[in-house]
């Protein structure tokens, strides 16, 4: 009897034990992939300096980015991907140069420029991906792997129909009193921003166009 009462105790403890077990990994599995899942977010044509633009109203661009992240992440990594469907080859100015992005807490504005824009640091005789103010990864040209240390020295690049490029980037945290800060917990406002414009050739004048998205929140818990 009382060995009987003991196995039906234990069963029953341990039977909590598990149960609660198992709904602790769920919710562990549930908060992991809700950090993971990345949201796709499409750049709007903001500006159009040129109405006669036909060389870079063919492009197309968004970034995938997670809107949830857990504290301590290290930064904020997203995907920027640009599309071209001109039928037309079109030379551009290199847009990885051109990405900016802009980060709101609490109406605040937090610094993110801390480094020179490529453009204007261009008279160097090489170029380094720790120029940007975000850190580099992956670099793909319809699907193949570039090597990113080329990649971010080519002044301009080609594009012909149908091309799409691919970078997998982190925004490694903001910039107070000359130290970079990592992100805290809190809610942000992220806008991207940038600019497709074709070369300047003689007796040709550039085409420019500039995408920006929506604010995006991102939550950090």
């Amino acid at each position: 009897m009382h060995v009987q009462t003991y196995v039906l105790i234990s069963y029953l403890i341990f039977g909590v034990i598990n149960t609660n077990s198992g709904n602790l990994k769920n919710e562990e599995k549930t908060s992991r992939q809700m950090y993971q899942k990345m949201t796709k977010i499409n750049f709007n044509k903001e500006v159009t300096y040129d109405q006669n633009a036909e060389k870079t109203d063919p492009f197309s661009a968004y970034v995938n980015i997670s809107e949830f992240l857990p504290l301590n992440t290290g930064g904020w990594e997203f995907e920027f991907v640009i599309k071209y469907t001109g039928d037309e080859s079109v030379e551009v100015y290199n847009p990885l140069y051109y990405l900016q992005f802009t980060i709101v807490k609490q109406g605040v504005q937090l610094n993110t420029t801390f480094k020179a824009p490529i453009p204007l640091i261009n008279i160097k005789s090489e170029i380094s991906a720790d120029d940007f103010n975000f850190t580099i990864s992956t670099i793909t040209a319809n699907g193949k792997e570039q090597i990113i240390k080329e990649e971010v020295n080519k002044a301009c690049l080609v594009f012909n129909s149908g091309d799409e490029r691919y970078y997998k980037l982190c925004i490694p945290g903001y910039e107070d009193s000359g130290k970079i800060i990592s992100f805290g917990a809190g809610s942000y406002q992220l806008v991207f921003l940038f600019s497709i414009i074709s070369i300047i050739k003689e007796n040709v004048d550039p085409q420019y166009i500039t995408f920006k998205t929506s604010p995006i929140t991102i939550q950090i818990e």
